[in-house]
């Protein structure tokens, strides 16, 4: 699903107009990337949680087959939910329901 469709989707789910379903999803992406920059997590009850996971330096073979160096950094984890894990695993067994 692209940004635009979307910001249809939502538009028609929540009986928005184009423009404040837009707006809506903008304020939501501004603050999800201002908590987790901060460190923070993001819980989405029925969708899973996002959180900063700080990763260790480490070193990793190169296609040329030399090692290189990859320094410890912070990285965004997602955990989906339970209810996720379900519906997904539900496509995977082949009862697709829309």
């Amino acid at each position: 699903m692209t940004y635009a469709e979307l910001i249809a989707a939502v538009s028609r789910a929540s009986c928005l107009s184009l423009a404040q379903s837009e707006a809506a999803l903008e304020g939501l992406r501004r603050q999800m990337v201002a908590t987790l920059a901060a460190g923070g997590e993001i819980k989405l009850p029925g969708v899973g949680s996002f959180a900063v996971v700080a990763t260790a330096a480490r070193s990793v073979p190169s296609p040329s087959g030399n090692r290189t160096e990859v320094p410890a950094g912070r990285r965004v984890r997602f955990r989906p939910a339970k209810a996720l894990r379900e519906r997904l695993a539900g496509v995977f067994d082949g009862a697709v329901d829309a």
